[in-house]
């Protein structure tokens, strides 16, 4: 592992990493999620005014909270990603500066297939570990965030949460899994798929003045199926995550309203705070399920 992440980081010897955007997008993610807390929290007072009169004051600054959080959500995806488009296109300057120095010979054995899915495909991967480590980071602090709001509501109803915690976990494991696979093999197909077309569009010619229409055919059809079924892989991780997000739901619901039913019935919550409970404990399970 440590070798594997010392090779990674060696790619980027010589390229200005954009410190400054990733550090701006993480204090704009920990703005959101406070928002988002904060916002909860306000609905749930409006939902228990409803019965008598809104207050004018909590409807304005829920509307407020709400509108902090879109920006928040659009300054850190821009910021986000500008930081890491910015690392790929570094790596891919630097890549391409290192291929022109290459002996001749190189270009001879190659003939331009593997070095147009490296300069194109592979690169878009570098800023991977990247977005792995921010989203890492968020999720933590907005879970942190979050179950601290849970006990502040009920202590006794957030203690049954953690029940839903191994299937949480689990999810997420299978779903990491699933998805690491999925994405090297999408990566890899498309990267030869890129490649092949890349030489043979320029050589049309001689594949018809050669007649081998129908050899060609054949190859790129195993590329195209090596293509396919990584794609179908892939969207498989989609539904594996959004079965997850259904589980962890009902889950959710069971608790919030079998146990916070009867809480509410006594007395000890009030039916606002109960919704409110129920969309943080389907917020802070599906920010652990995305560690």
């Amino acid at each position: 592992m440590i070798k594997t992440l010392k090779r990674y980081f060696s790619i980027f010897k010589g390229v200005k990493l954009p410190w400054f955007l990733i550090a701006l997008s993480l204090v704009i993610s920990f703005i959101d999620a406070q928002v988002g807390v904060q916002s909860i929290e306000i609905s749930a007072s409006i939902i228990d005014a409803s019965r008598n009169t809104i207050s004018s004051a909590d409807l304005m600054e829920y509307v407020f909270y709400l509108l902090l959080t879109g920006i928040c959500a659009v300054f850190d995806t821009y910021f986000s990603n500008l930081a890491y488009e910015r690392i790929n296109m570094g790596v891919r300057i630097k890549l391409w500066n290192k291929i022109m120095h290459l002996p001749t010979k190189y270009y001879d054995q190659d003939n331009g297939n593997e070095l147009v899915s490296r300069v194109t495909v592979d690169t878009s991967s570098s800023s991977f570990y990247f977005e792995v480590a921010v989203s890492t980071i968020t999720s933590i602090y907005s879970a942190v965030v979050i179950f601290i709001k849970l006990f502040e509501f009920e202590p006794s109803l957030a203690s049954w949460t953690l029940l839903i915690f191994p299937v949480v976990f689990g999810i997420g494991g299978i779903y990491g899994f699933m998805n690491y696979h999925a994405a090297f093999k999408v990566n890899k197909a498309f990267a030869r798929t890129t490649g092949y077309l890349s030489e043979h569009v320029r050589n049309f010619r001689m594949i018809k003045a050669f007649n081998m229409q129908k050899l060609e055919l054949k190859i790129a059809e195993k590329l195209f199926h090596k293509q396919f079924k990584a794609d179908t892989m892939s969207e498989l991780t989609v539904a594996v995550i959004q079965l997850g997000i259904q589980l962890i739901n009902c889950g959710c619901i069971v608790i919030a309203f079998v146990a916070g039913g009867k809480m509410v019935a006594d007395g000890r919550l009030t039916i606002g705070r109960l919704v409110a409970f129920y969309t943080l404990a389907g917020s802070v399970s599906v920010n652990l399920m995305n560690l």
